[in-house]
């Protein structure tokens, strides 16, 4: 059971990785809507905090926000440092 669970999480964010590549939102949506909030989260805190934005900026708001809601705390952490970042790339170039 493990095994499927890891081999079905894979694929999800296989398949998420391809579509954000493609920037495809309703494919986004599509695997959102058939794998619930809850798995399409579980998957999501998986990928590289680039992606995770990616996605969100993808959906809409209340999509963004189940997800966000349902991200872990490593990933949601990931997403901050993330934003926080590009902040710091914006107000001082140079560095």
């Amino acid at each position: 059971m493990l095994l499927f669970k890891r081999k079905s999480q894979e694929v999800l964010q296989y398949a998420i990785r391809n579509a954000v590549m493609s920037r495809r939102s309703e494919h986004l949506k599509n695997l959102l809507k058939s794998h619930g909030s809850r798995h399409f989260a579980h998957a999501l805190s998986g990928l590289s905090s680039r992606i995770i934005a990616d996605v969100l900026t993808m959906l809409s708001v209340s999509e963004r926000n189940n997800l966000l809601n349902g991200l872990s705390s490593d990933a949601y952490q990931r997403l901050l440092l993330l934003d926080q970042n590009m902040i710091q790339l914006l107000v001082n170039p140079s560095h």
